[in-house]
Protein backbone atom coordinates (compact mmCIF):
# COMPACT_ATOMS: atom_id res chain seq x y z
CA UNK A 1 0.00 0.00 0.00
CA UNK A 2 1.66 3.19 -1.22
CA UNK A 3 0.01 6.56 -0.98
CA UNK A 4 1.14 7.65 -4.46
CA UNK A 5 -0.98 4.92 -6.06
CA UNK A 6 -4.51 5.65 -7.23
CA UNK A 7 -7.08 2.96 -7.90
CA UNK A 8 -8.57 3.14 -11.39
CA UNK A 9 -10.69 0.23 -12.48
CA UNK A 10 -12.72 0.50 -15.68
CA UNK A 11 -14.65 -1.44 -18.29
CA UNK A 12 -11.30 -1.81 -20.09
CA UNK A 13 -9.51 -3.36 -17.10
CA UNK A 14 -8.48 -6.99 -17.24
CA UNK A 15 -9.57 -8.97 -14.19
CA UNK A 16 -7.85 -12.32 -13.96
CA UNK A 17 -7.58 -13.05 -10.25
CA UNK A 18 -9.60 -14.82 -7.59
CA UNK A 19 -9.28 -11.99 -5.10
CA UNK A 20 -7.50 -8.67 -4.65
CA UNK A 21 -7.12 -6.64 -1.45
CA UNK A 22 -5.81 -3.13 -0.87
CA UNK A 23 -5.43 -1.54 2.56
CA UNK A 24 -5.46 -3.04 6.04
CA UNK A 25 -7.98 -4.82 8.28
CA UNK A 26 -8.55 -6.94 11.33
CA UNK A 27 -10.20 -10.23 10.47
CA UNK A 28 -11.16 -11.43 13.93
CA UNK A 29 -7.95 -10.74 15.87
CA UNK A 30 -5.67 -11.35 12.87
CA UNK A 31 -4.24 -8.21 11.27
CA UNK A 32 -3.90 -8.11 7.49
CA UNK A 33 -1.90 -5.49 5.58
CA UNK A 34 -1.78 -5.36 1.79
CA UNK A 35 -2.75 -7.88 -0.88
CA UNK A 36 0.04 -10.33 -0.12
CA UNK A 37 -0.99 -10.30 3.54
CA UNK A 38 -4.57 -11.05 2.55
CA UNK A 39 -3.48 -13.92 0.29
CA UNK A 40 -1.41 -15.36 3.16
CA UNK A 41 -4.45 -15.30 5.46
CA UNK A 42 -6.68 -16.78 2.74
CA UNK A 43 -4.37 -19.78 2.42
CA UNK A 44 -4.69 -20.33 6.16
CA UNK A 45 -8.48 -19.95 6.44
CA UNK A 46 -11.55 -18.89 4.51
CA UNK A 47 -13.61 -18.58 7.70
CA UNK A 48 -13.82 -14.79 7.89
CA UNK A 49 -16.51 -12.13 7.90
CA UNK A 50 -17.02 -10.24 4.66
CA UNK A 51 -17.13 -6.73 6.17
CA UNK A 52 -14.48 -6.21 8.81
CA UNK A 53 -12.83 -3.25 10.56
CA UNK A 54 -10.04 -1.37 8.85
CA UNK A 55 -9.59 0.68 5.70
CA UNK A 56 -9.66 -1.60 2.69
CA UNK A 57 -10.98 -2.56 -0.72
CA UNK A 58 -11.68 -6.20 -1.56
CA UNK A 59 -12.49 -7.53 -5.06
CA UNK A 60 -13.50 -11.20 -5.25
CA UNK A 61 -14.45 -13.41 -8.18
CA UNK A 62 -18.04 -14.64 -7.90
CA UNK A 63 -18.11 -16.79 -11.04
CA UNK A 64 -16.54 -16.81 -14.50
CA UNK A 65 -18.20 -13.53 -15.48
CA UNK A 66 -18.55 -11.45 -12.33
CA UNK A 67 -16.60 -9.91 -9.48
CA UNK A 68 -17.87 -8.27 -6.30
CA UNK A 69 -16.20 -5.12 -4.95
CA UNK A 70 -16.67 -4.56 -1.23
CA UNK A 71 -14.81 -2.66 1.46
CA UNK A 72 -14.41 -2.23 5.21
CA UNK A 73 -17.45 -2.14 7.49
CA UNK A 74 -17.43 1.63 8.02
CA UNK A 75 -16.58 2.50 4.41
CA UNK A 76 -13.37 4.34 5.27
CA UNK A 77 -11.85 3.33 1.92
CA UNK A 78 -13.27 5.96 -0.47
CA UNK A 79 -14.94 4.64 -3.61
CA UNK A 80 -16.42 6.76 -6.43
CA UNK A 81 -17.98 5.45 -9.62
CA UNK A 82 -18.97 6.67 -13.10
CA UNK A 83 -21.33 4.83 -15.41
CA UNK A 84 -22.47 5.58 -18.96
CA UNK A 85 -23.94 3.39 -21.68
CA UNK A 86 -20.57 2.31 -23.03
CA UNK A 87 -18.08 2.93 -20.22
CA UNK A 88 -17.73 2.73 -16.44
CA UNK A 89 -14.91 3.41 -14.02
CA UNK A 90 -14.25 3.14 -10.28
CA UNK A 91 -11.62 5.03 -8.32
CA UNK A 92 -10.68 6.39 -4.90
CA UNK A 93 -9.99 9.85 -6.38
CA UNK A 94 -12.57 12.15 -7.96
CA UNK A 95 -9.85 14.35 -9.44
CA UNK A 96 -8.10 11.45 -11.14
CA UNK A 97 -11.38 10.14 -12.55
CA UNK A 98 -12.21 13.51 -14.08
CA UNK A 99 -8.75 13.78 -15.63
CA UNK A 100 -9.03 10.31 -17.19
CA UNK A 101 -12.56 10.97 -18.47
CA UNK A 102 -11.40 14.26 -19.97
CA UNK A 103 -8.51 12.50 -21.73
CA UNK A 104 -11.03 10.17 -23.35
CA UNK A 105 -13.17 13.08 -24.53
CA UNK A 106 -16.11 12.09 -22.33
CA UNK A 107 -18.59 14.76 -21.38
CA UNK A 108 -18.83 15.80 -17.74
CA UNK A 109 -20.71 18.62 -16.01
CA UNK A 110 -20.44 20.26 -12.62
CA UNK A 111 -22.96 20.15 -9.81
CA UNK A 112 -23.31 23.84 -8.85
CA UNK A 113 -24.72 23.38 -5.31
CA UNK A 114 -22.08 20.75 -4.56
CA UNK A 115 -19.42 23.19 -5.66
CA UNK A 116 -20.84 26.16 -3.79
CA UNK A 117 -21.32 24.39 -0.46
CA UNK A 118 -17.55 23.93 -0.18
CA UNK A 119 -17.32 27.63 0.73
CA UNK A 120 -18.91 26.81 4.11
CA UNK A 121 -16.60 26.60 7.11
CA UNK A 122 -19.08 24.69 9.32
CA UNK A 123 -18.80 21.02 10.27
CA UNK A 124 -21.66 19.51 8.26
CA UNK A 125 -20.23 20.77 4.94
CA UNK A 126 -16.51 20.27 5.54
CA UNK A 127 -16.81 16.93 3.74
CA UNK A 128 -19.17 15.23 1.31
CA UNK A 129 -22.80 15.79 2.28
CA UNK A 130 -24.48 13.21 0.04
CA UNK A 131 -23.68 10.47 -2.46
CA UNK A 132 -23.42 13.19 -5.13
CA UNK A 133 -20.09 14.91 -5.78
CA UNK A 134 -19.20 18.20 -7.44
CA UNK A 135 -19.28 16.26 -10.75
CA UNK A 136 -22.79 15.28 -11.82
CA UNK A 137 -21.67 12.03 -13.43
CA UNK A 138 -19.53 10.79 -10.49
CA UNK A 139 -21.23 9.31 -7.43
CA UNK A 140 -20.16 8.05 -4.00
CA UNK A 141 -20.61 4.36 -3.20
CA UNK A 142 -22.94 4.17 -0.16
CA UNK A 143 -21.51 2.29 2.79
CA UNK A 144 -24.39 -0.21 2.73
CA UNK A 145 -23.71 -1.20 -0.89
CA UNK A 146 -21.18 -3.19 -2.91
CA UNK A 147 -20.49 -3.09 -6.64
CA UNK A 148 -20.89 -6.16 -8.82
CA UNK A 149 -18.74 -6.08 -11.96
CA UNK A 150 -19.95 -8.21 -14.85
CA UNK A 151 -17.49 -8.92 -17.65
CA UNK A 152 -17.87 -11.32 -20.53
CA UNK A 153 -16.34 -11.44 -24.01
CA UNK A 154 -18.56 -8.72 -25.44
CA UNK A 155 -19.88 -6.63 -22.55
CA UNK A 156 -18.91 -5.09 -19.26
CA UNK A 157 -21.14 -3.42 -16.70
CA UNK A 158 -21.45 -2.52 -13.02
CA UNK A 159 -24.39 -2.59 -10.63
CA UNK A 160 -24.83 -1.59 -7.01
CA UNK A 161 -26.10 -4.31 -4.67
CA UNK A 162 -27.01 -4.17 -0.99
CA UNK A 163 -24.52 -5.57 1.47
CA UNK A 164 -25.20 -8.85 3.18
CA UNK A 165 -26.70 -8.28 6.66
CA UNK A 166 -24.33 -8.33 9.63
CA UNK A 167 -24.45 -10.03 12.05
CA UNK A 168 -26.24 -12.97 10.50
CA UNK A 169 -27.80 -13.94 13.84
CA UNK A 170 -29.63 -11.96 16.51
CA UNK A 171 -27.72 -10.88 19.60
CA UNK A 172 -28.70 -9.49 22.97
CA UNK A 173 -26.91 -6.42 24.30
CA UNK A 174 -24.96 -8.56 26.77
CA UNK A 175 -23.87 -10.96 24.02
CA UNK A 176 -22.73 -8.06 21.84
CA UNK A 177 -20.88 -6.51 24.80
CA UNK A 178 -19.03 -9.78 25.47
CA UNK A 179 -18.11 -10.10 21.78
CA UNK A 180 -16.88 -6.50 21.57
CA UNK A 181 -14.72 -6.94 24.69
CA UNK A 182 -13.28 -10.27 23.51
CA UNK A 183 -12.49 -9.09 19.99
CA UNK A 184 -10.92 -5.77 20.88
CA UNK A 185 -8.94 -7.20 23.79
CA UNK A 186 -7.58 -9.74 21.31
CA UNK A 187 -6.76 -7.04 18.78
CA UNK A 188 -4.89 -4.93 21.33
CA UNK A 189 -2.99 -8.08 22.35
CA UNK A 190 -2.04 -8.70 18.70
CA UNK A 191 -0.64 -5.17 18.36
CA UNK A 192 1.15 -4.94 21.71
CA UNK A 193 2.71 -8.41 21.46
CA UNK A 194 4.33 -7.83 18.07
CA UNK A 195 7.76 -6.23 18.33
CA UNK A 196 7.67 -5.16 14.68
CA UNK A 197 4.77 -2.81 15.40
CA UNK A 198 4.89 0.70 16.89
CA UNK A 199 1.66 2.22 18.24
CA UNK A 200 0.69 5.88 18.63
CA UNK A 201 -2.33 5.90 20.97
CA UNK A 202 -4.18 9.13 21.76
CA UNK A 203 -5.39 9.91 25.28
CA UNK A 204 -7.31 13.02 26.32
CA UNK A 205 -9.45 13.91 29.29
CA UNK A 206 -12.60 12.76 27.53
CA UNK A 207 -14.66 9.58 27.57
CA UNK A 208 -13.95 8.21 24.08
CA UNK A 209 -10.17 7.89 24.39
CA UNK A 210 -10.45 6.61 27.97
CA UNK A 211 -12.63 3.79 26.73
CA UNK A 212 -9.84 2.74 24.37
CA UNK A 213 -7.19 3.20 27.06
CA UNK A 214 -9.09 0.63 29.14
CA UNK A 215 -8.30 -2.02 26.49
CA UNK A 216 -4.62 -1.15 26.72
CA UNK A 217 -4.38 -1.47 30.51
CA UNK A 218 -6.17 -4.80 30.21
CA UNK A 219 -2.82 -5.97 28.79
CA UNK A 220 -0.75 -3.90 31.20
CA UNK A 221 2.44 -6.01 31.24
CA UNK A 222 2.77 -5.83 27.46
CA UNK A 223 1.76 -2.15 27.41
CA UNK A 224 4.50 -1.31 29.93
CA UNK A 225 7.10 -3.21 27.92
CA UNK A 226 6.07 -1.45 24.71
CA UNK A 227 5.93 1.98 26.40
CA UNK A 228 9.33 1.61 28.07
CA UNK A 229 11.03 0.21 24.97
CA UNK A 230 10.05 2.70 22.29
CA UNK A 231 7.08 0.86 20.74
CA UNK A 232 4.15 2.66 22.39
CA UNK A 233 3.42 6.35 22.68
CA UNK A 234 0.43 7.34 24.81
CA UNK A 235 -0.02 10.69 23.14
CA UNK A 236 -1.46 13.79 24.79
CA UNK A 237 -1.04 17.40 23.69
CA UNK A 238 0.58 19.60 26.40
CA UNK A 239 -1.07 22.68 24.87
CA UNK A 240 -4.45 21.27 25.90
CA UNK A 241 -3.69 21.74 29.59
CA UNK A 242 -6.74 20.03 31.14
CA UNK A 243 -6.51 17.05 28.77
CA UNK A 244 -2.79 16.74 29.43
CA UNK A 245 -3.23 16.95 33.20
CA UNK A 246 -5.83 14.17 33.22
CA UNK A 247 -3.89 11.98 30.77
CA UNK A 248 -0.83 12.16 33.05
CA UNK A 249 -2.95 11.23 36.04
CA UNK A 250 -4.40 8.25 34.20
CA UNK A 251 -1.10 6.78 32.99
CA UNK A 252 0.56 7.34 36.39
CA UNK A 253 -1.86 4.79 37.86
CA UNK A 254 -0.25 2.10 35.70
CA UNK A 255 3.44 3.08 35.61
CA UNK A 256 3.14 4.27 32.00
CA UNK A 257 4.39 7.56 30.62
CA UNK A 258 2.82 10.14 28.33
CA UNK A 259 4.48 11.08 25.02
CA UNK A 260 7.28 8.50 25.14
CA UNK A 261 9.34 8.56 21.95
CA UNK A 262 8.70 5.79 19.44
CA UNK A 263 11.87 4.35 17.92
CA UNK A 264 12.62 5.71 14.47
CA UNK A 265 12.70 2.16 13.05
CA UNK A 266 8.90 2.04 13.19
CA UNK A 267 8.16 5.42 11.71
CA UNK A 268 7.07 6.08 8.15
CA UNK A 269 9.35 7.75 5.63
CA UNK A 270 8.87 11.49 5.17
CA UNK A 271 8.04 12.55 1.62
CA UNK A 272 8.94 15.69 -0.38
CA UNK A 273 6.58 18.67 -0.21
CA UNK A 274 5.53 18.25 -3.84
CA UNK A 275 4.48 14.65 -3.19
CA UNK A 276 2.65 15.57 0.01
CA UNK A 277 0.69 18.28 -1.79
CA UNK A 278 -0.16 16.02 -4.75
CA UNK A 279 -1.42 13.20 -2.51
CA UNK A 280 -3.56 15.68 -0.55
CA UNK A 281 -4.97 17.13 -3.79
CA UNK A 282 -5.89 13.84 -5.46
CA UNK A 283 -7.48 12.21 -2.42
CA UNK A 284 -9.09 15.18 -0.67
CA UNK A 285 -10.34 17.69 -3.25
CA UNK A 286 -14.10 17.28 -3.39
CA UNK A 287 -14.03 14.86 -0.44
CA UNK A 288 -12.65 16.59 2.69
CA UNK A 289 -11.90 20.30 3.09
CA UNK A 290 -9.79 20.72 6.27
CA UNK A 291 -6.10 21.04 5.44
CA UNK A 292 -4.19 18.07 6.87
CA UNK A 293 -1.26 17.00 4.70
CA UNK A 294 0.14 13.46 4.39
CA UNK A 295 3.73 14.17 5.44
CA UNK A 296 4.82 10.53 5.29
CA UNK A 297 4.13 7.48 3.15
CA UNK A 298 2.23 4.52 4.56
CA UNK A 299 4.18 2.27 6.93
CA UNK A 300 2.91 -1.20 7.96
CA UNK A 301 4.94 -0.90 11.18
CA UNK A 302 3.42 2.31 12.59
CA UNK A 303 -0.21 2.26 13.67
CA UNK A 304 -2.31 5.12 15.06
CA UNK A 305 -5.37 4.70 17.28
CA UNK A 306 -7.64 7.37 18.75
CA UNK A 307 -11.15 8.26 19.78
CA UNK A 308 -12.44 8.88 16.26
CA UNK A 309 -15.77 7.19 15.72
CA UNK A 310 -17.00 8.14 19.18
CA UNK A 311 -19.50 10.55 17.65
CA UNK A 312 -20.98 7.81 15.46
CA UNK A 313 -23.61 7.06 18.06
CA UNK A 314 -24.47 10.50 19.39
CA UNK A 315 -26.70 13.20 17.89
CA UNK A 316 -23.73 15.39 16.99
CA UNK A 317 -25.59 17.75 14.66
CA UNK A 318 -28.87 18.12 16.53
CA UNK A 319 -27.20 19.05 19.82
CA UNK A 320 -24.93 21.77 18.41
CA UNK A 321 -24.77 25.39 19.54
CA UNK A 322 -26.60 24.71 22.82
CA UNK A 323 -29.95 24.49 21.04
CA UNK A 324 -31.56 21.27 19.96
CA UNK A 325 -33.06 20.91 16.50
CA UNK A 326 -36.07 18.71 15.98
CA UNK A 327 -34.84 17.13 12.73
CA UNK A 328 -31.76 16.95 10.57
CA UNK A 329 -33.48 18.95 7.80
CA UNK A 330 -34.36 21.70 10.27
CA UNK A 331 -30.73 21.82 11.40
CA UNK A 332 -29.55 22.07 7.77
CA UNK A 333 -32.03 24.77 6.81
CA UNK A 334 -31.31 26.98 9.82
CA UNK A 335 -27.54 26.69 9.66
CA UNK A 336 -26.61 26.04 6.02
CA UNK A 337 -29.22 27.52 3.72
CA UNK A 338 -27.37 30.85 3.85
CA UNK A 339 -24.39 29.28 2.07
CA UNK A 340 -26.39 28.59 -1.11
CA UNK A 341 -26.85 31.69 -3.23
CA UNK A 342 -30.20 30.79 -4.84
CA UNK A 343 -33.30 28.93 -3.78
CA UNK A 344 -32.88 26.59 -6.74
CA UNK A 345 -29.38 25.58 -5.66
CA UNK A 346 -30.53 25.04 -2.09
CA UNK A 347 -33.43 22.85 -3.20
CA UNK A 348 -31.14 20.80 -5.45
CA UNK A 349 -28.65 20.32 -2.60
CA UNK A 350 -31.35 19.33 -0.11
CA UNK A 351 -32.84 16.90 -2.63
CA UNK A 352 -29.48 15.14 -2.93
CA UNK A 353 -29.17 14.93 0.86
CA UNK A 354 -32.71 13.53 1.14
CA UNK A 355 -31.86 10.83 -1.42
CA UNK A 356 -28.80 9.88 0.62
CA UNK A 357 -30.88 9.78 3.81
CA UNK A 358 -33.46 7.54 2.15
CA UNK A 359 -30.67 5.17 1.11
CA UNK A 360 -29.22 5.09 4.63
CA UNK A 361 -32.56 4.65 6.40
CA UNK A 362 -33.60 1.72 4.23
CA UNK A 363 -31.90 -0.85 6.45
CA UNK A 364 -31.33 0.87 9.82
CA UNK A 365 -33.50 2.04 12.70
CA UNK A 366 -30.94 4.55 14.01
CA UNK A 367 -31.80 8.26 13.84
CA UNK A 368 -30.96 9.71 10.42
CA UNK A 369 -28.84 12.52 11.86
CA UNK A 370 -26.55 9.87 13.37
CA UNK A 371 -26.52 7.78 10.19
CA UNK A 372 -25.62 10.82 8.07
CA UNK A 373 -22.85 11.85 10.48
CA UNK A 374 -21.43 8.34 10.41
CA UNK A 375 -21.59 7.99 6.61
CA UNK A 376 -20.00 11.32 5.74
CA UNK A 377 -18.37 13.38 8.49
CA UNK A 378 -17.08 10.53 10.63
CA UNK A 379 -15.78 8.57 7.65
CA UNK A 380 -13.86 11.47 6.09
CA UNK A 381 -12.74 13.02 9.40
CA UNK A 382 -11.31 9.73 10.68
CA UNK A 383 -9.41 8.88 7.49
CA UNK A 384 -8.13 12.33 6.55
CA UNK A 385 -5.38 10.82 4.38
CA UNK A 386 -6.86 7.56 3.03
CA UNK A 387 -3.66 6.00 1.66
CA UNK A 388 -1.01 7.54 3.93
CA UNK A 389 -1.81 6.71 7.54
CA UNK A 390 -2.25 3.36 9.29
CA UNK A 391 -5.24 4.53 11.31
CA UNK A 392 -7.66 2.35 13.28
CA UNK A 393 -10.81 3.67 14.97
CA UNK A 394 -12.20 1.02 17.35
CA UNK A 395 -15.18 3.20 18.30
CA UNK A 396 -16.20 3.20 14.63
CA UNK A 397 -15.98 -0.59 14.41
CA UNK A 398 -18.83 -2.96 13.75
CA UNK A 399 -18.62 -4.31 17.29
CA UNK A 400 -19.29 -0.91 18.85
CA UNK A 401 -21.92 -0.28 16.19
CA UNK A 402 -23.79 -3.43 17.21
CA UNK A 403 -23.85 -2.24 20.82
CA UNK A 404 -25.32 1.06 19.68
CA UNK A 405 -27.97 -0.67 17.59
CA UNK A 406 -29.05 -2.60 20.68
CA UNK A 407 -29.20 0.50 22.91
CA UNK A 408 -32.10 2.89 23.34
CA UNK A 409 -31.75 6.61 22.67
CA UNK A 410 -31.23 7.52 26.32
CA UNK A 411 -28.39 5.02 26.64
CA UNK A 412 -26.77 6.30 23.45
CA UNK A 413 -26.86 9.93 24.51
CA UNK A 414 -25.59 9.18 28.03
CA UNK A 415 -22.57 7.15 26.88
CA UNK A 416 -23.73 3.92 28.56
CA UNK A 417 -21.88 1.71 26.04
CA UNK A 418 -18.54 3.36 26.81
CA UNK A 419 -19.08 3.17 30.59
CA UNK A 420 -19.91 -0.54 30.24
CA UNK A 421 -16.70 -1.16 28.30
CA UNK A 422 -14.53 0.70 30.83
CA UNK A 423 -16.31 -0.93 33.78
CA UNK A 424 -15.51 -4.42 32.46
CA UNK A 425 -11.97 -3.63 31.30
CA UNK A 426 -10.69 -1.53 34.21
CA UNK A 427 -13.29 -0.04 36.55
CA UNK A 428 -10.70 2.15 38.32
CA UNK A 429 -10.63 4.41 35.27
CA UNK A 430 -14.15 5.54 36.10
CA UNK A 431 -12.97 7.02 39.42
CA UNK A 432 -10.84 9.70 37.75
CA UNK A 433 -12.74 12.88 36.75
CA UNK A 434 -13.15 13.72 33.06
CA UNK A 435 -12.27 17.02 31.40
CA UNK A 436 -15.90 18.13 31.77
CA UNK A 437 -18.12 17.29 34.77
CA UNK A 438 -21.04 16.34 32.53
CA UNK A 439 -19.05 13.36 31.20
CA UNK A 440 -19.15 11.64 34.59
CA UNK A 441 -21.59 8.78 35.10
CA UNK A 442 -25.05 9.64 36.30
CA UNK A 443 -26.91 7.57 38.86
CA UNK A 444 -28.79 6.00 35.95
CA UNK A 445 -25.52 5.02 34.27
CA UNK A 446 -24.27 3.43 37.49
CA UNK A 447 -27.54 1.57 38.00
CA UNK A 448 -27.45 0.22 34.43
CA UNK A 449 -23.81 -0.91 34.33
CA UNK A 450 -23.51 -4.38 32.79
CA UNK A 451 -21.19 -6.94 34.40
CA UNK A 452 -20.21 -9.72 31.99
CA UNK A 453 -17.85 -12.68 31.98
CA UNK A 454 -15.33 -12.43 29.15
CA UNK A 455 -12.93 -15.05 27.81
CA UNK A 456 -9.97 -12.79 27.15
CA UNK A 457 -7.65 -14.15 24.43
CA UNK A 458 -4.32 -15.29 25.84
CA UNK A 459 -2.56 -15.70 22.49
CA UNK A 460 -2.19 -12.84 19.99
CA UNK A 461 -3.52 -13.10 16.49
CA UNK A 462 -1.24 -13.26 13.48
CA UNK A 463 -0.02 -10.29 11.47
CA UNK A 464 0.04 -10.97 7.74
CA UNK A 465 2.01 -8.56 5.59
CA UNK A 466 4.84 -8.17 3.12
CA UNK A 467 7.49 -5.46 2.95
CA UNK A 468 7.75 -6.08 -0.79
CA UNK A 469 4.19 -5.63 -2.06
CA UNK A 470 3.75 -6.50 -5.74
CA UNK A 471 2.54 -3.77 -8.10
CA UNK A 472 -1.03 -4.15 -9.37
CA UNK A 473 -2.35 -3.15 -12.78
CA UNK A 474 -5.38 -1.63 -11.01
CA UNK A 475 -3.26 1.21 -9.64
CA UNK A 476 -1.61 4.19 -11.31
CA UNK A 477 0.96 6.57 -9.91
CA UNK A 478 -0.52 9.99 -9.36
CA UNK A 479 1.01 12.96 -11.19
CA UNK A 480 3.41 15.06 -9.11
CA UNK A 481 4.39 18.52 -10.32
CA UNK A 482 8.12 19.15 -9.85
CA UNK A 483 9.09 22.21 -7.79
CA UNK A 484 12.36 24.10 -7.90
CA UNK A 485 12.44 25.09 -4.22
CA UNK A 486 13.14 21.88 -2.29
CA UNK A 487 12.88 23.65 1.08
CA UNK A 488 9.27 24.66 0.66
CA UNK A 489 6.37 23.02 2.50
CA UNK A 490 3.11 21.54 1.13
CA UNK A 491 1.26 24.35 2.89
CA UNK A 492 3.36 26.93 1.03
CA UNK A 493 2.59 25.19 -2.28
CA UNK A 494 -1.11 25.23 -1.43
CA UNK A 495 -0.97 28.88 -0.37
CA UNK A 496 0.65 29.94 -3.65
CA UNK A 497 -1.69 27.91 -5.86
CA UNK A 498 -4.83 29.02 -3.99
CA UNK A 499 -3.76 32.68 -4.12
CA UNK A 500 -3.11 32.36 -7.84
CA UNK A 501 -6.57 30.83 -8.26
CA UNK A 502 -8.13 33.75 -6.38
CA UNK A 503 -6.43 36.31 -8.63
CA UNK A 504 -7.13 34.56 -11.93
CA UNK A 505 -10.63 33.10 -11.46
CA UNK A 506 -12.87 35.98 -10.43
CA UNK A 507 -15.54 34.91 -12.90
CA UNK A 508 -15.79 31.36 -11.57
CA UNK A 509 -15.65 32.48 -7.93
CA UNK A 510 -18.49 34.91 -8.62
CA UNK A 511 -20.54 32.27 -10.46
CA UNK A 512 -20.16 29.49 -7.89
CA UNK A 513 -19.63 31.34 -4.60
CA UNK A 514 -20.94 34.87 -5.19
CA UNK A 515 -19.05 38.11 -5.84
CA UNK A 516 -18.55 38.98 -2.12
CA UNK A 517 -16.39 35.90 -1.77
CA UNK A 518 -13.63 37.45 -3.87
CA UNK A 519 -13.03 39.94 -1.07
CA UNK A 520 -13.82 37.34 1.59
CA UNK A 521 -11.10 34.98 0.35
CA UNK A 522 -8.62 37.83 0.10
CA UNK A 523 -9.37 38.77 3.69
CA UNK A 524 -8.78 35.16 4.74
CA UNK A 525 -5.34 35.29 3.15
CA UNK A 526 -4.60 38.59 4.87
CA UNK A 527 -5.67 37.42 8.34
CA UNK A 528 -4.43 33.81 8.37
CA UNK A 529 -1.07 33.41 10.10
CA UNK A 530 0.53 31.00 7.63
CA UNK A 531 4.01 31.49 9.05
CA UNK A 532 3.10 30.18 12.50
CA UNK A 533 0.52 27.60 11.46
CA UNK A 534 2.90 24.65 11.38
CA UNK A 535 2.33 22.01 8.72
CA UNK A 536 -1.49 22.02 8.75
CA UNK A 537 -4.38 24.48 8.93
CA UNK A 538 -7.20 22.02 9.64
CA UNK A 539 -10.74 23.48 9.35
CA UNK A 540 -9.61 27.12 9.33
CA UNK A 541 -7.86 26.44 6.01
CA UNK A 542 -10.95 25.06 4.25
CA UNK A 543 -11.17 28.23 2.10
CA UNK A 544 -7.95 27.07 0.40
CA UNK A 545 -9.67 23.82 -0.59
CA UNK A 546 -12.50 25.87 -2.17
CA UNK A 547 -10.01 27.88 -4.23
CA UNK A 548 -8.12 24.79 -5.44
CA UNK A 549 -11.44 23.29 -6.50
CA UNK A 550 -12.12 26.47 -8.50
CA UNK A 551 -8.68 26.22 -10.07
CA UNK A 552 -9.48 22.64 -11.11
CA UNK A 553 -12.80 23.74 -12.64
CA UNK A 554 -11.02 26.48 -14.60
CA UNK A 555 -9.38 23.81 -16.77
CA UNK A 556 -12.84 23.01 -18.15
CA UNK A 557 -13.90 26.54 -19.14
CA UNK A 558 -15.01 26.79 -22.74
Amino acid sequence: MKHKEILYLSSESKLDFQSFFDGYAFFGIDLVIGNQGFQQLSKKTDNRDKYEDGNYLLIERQDNESYQLSRDYHGYYPIFYYQSEDYWCISNSIIYMVERLKEQGRSISFNAPNVEIWKSHLAFALQLTSHHTFVNEIKVLPVNSDIVITKDYANSDIALVKREPSPKYKQSYREALIECLEVWRGRYLTILANHQMGLWHDLTGGLDSRCLFSFMVNHLVMAKDANHNGRLRVNSNPKHTEDFKIANRLVSLFDLSVNAKINDDYKAVKVPASESYAVWKYFNIGRYAPIVFPLTDFSPHYMEMGGEGGGDNRAFYLNQSNSKYATLLEFIEKRYKRFLSTEERYEDWISQIEKACFELESDSQIDISILHYREFRSTCHTIKNPKSRFKLAPLGSKYFDRLSQLSDEAALQSGQVLYDIIHNNCAELLYIPFDKPEKAMTDTNIKNLSDVMVNTPTEPGGIYWSNDEAVSDLFYELPIEPISDQTTSPLQILHDKALSSLHSNHDLIEYYFGKPYIDFFQEKFDTTDFRNSGQHLHAKGSFLHALILIEFLSDFKE
